[in-house]
């Protein structure tokens, strides 16, 4: 993606050619935020020497709205702080709204409970102190799901060495066949997802990152 932005805005009709070509009807004008106009008058040329064959192959091999993506990108190269983090503010609540109305369908009936097996299902074992601060579950909220959980023999608590007051929390195997019940539709969910992202690594990392630089707004 940094290399098609590279190009620049005065690439952009080409691309637009070129999307024409692959998707059907697209823009023949438009204009950067500078407000500089590009159409077929400006001479724009869409031939091999423009583009390479791995670029043109990219851009087949992923559905329109991957196309559209890179219009958008370059377009918006001026956006500045501001903008940045009100459109990823509305990106964060949209992801998190659509676990959140999954956790509250009948099977589940509750987000934390639906985060608090997530997080246990990886096979390991968690504080509850880990659950709270990893997963923004309140801390009462954790210990009542927790000790439903527990009640159903569904999790075991184990002391932590030199800690008294924090327990280790771990699925039995019983609480195991109800996490991978509970969790296996969305686990298929999530896979389709997967599958049609362009580079999961990248934006795994990218995301990484950038969560840990947004730490620094809650600090005092």
């Amino acid at each position: 993606m940094r290399s098609i932005c590279a190009f620049g805005i005065e690439q952009i009709y080409q691309i637009d050619k070129l999307g024409n070509f692959l998707y059907g009807k697209v823009p023949s004008t438009l204009s950067n935020a500078a407000g500089v106009t590009l159409s077929a008058a400006s001479g724009a040329n869409f031939g091999a020497g423009n583009f390479s064959l791995n670029f043109f192959q990219m851009l087949n091999k992923y559905p329109k709205s991957y196309y559209n993506k890179i219009r958008n990108r370059i377009f918006e190269a001026n956006m500045d702080e501001k903008e940045f983090f009100y459109k990823l503010g509305r990106l964060i609540y949209r992801i998190d709204g659509a676990y959140e109305a999954y956790g509250r369908n009948g099977k589940i009936g509750s987000p934390n409970l639906l985060w608090i097996l997530y997080a246990l299902n990886d096979g390991g074992k968690h504080s509850q102190k880990q659950l709270c601060d990893e997963w923004a579950i309140p801390r009462s909220t954790a210990n009542t799901i927790i000790k439903d959980l527990e009640s159903k023999r569904y999790v075991t608590l184990s002391q932590i060495k030199g800690e008294r007051r924090e327990l280790l929390v771990s699925l039995t195997a019983e609480g195991r066949k109800y996490a991978d019940g509970i969790l296996s539709d969305l686990y298929q969910r999530e896979k389709n997802i997967y599958d049609n992202i362009h580079d999961p690594d990248e934006l795994l990392a990218a995301l990484q990152d950038l969560a840990a630089k947004v730490q620094l707004i809650a600090k005092k």
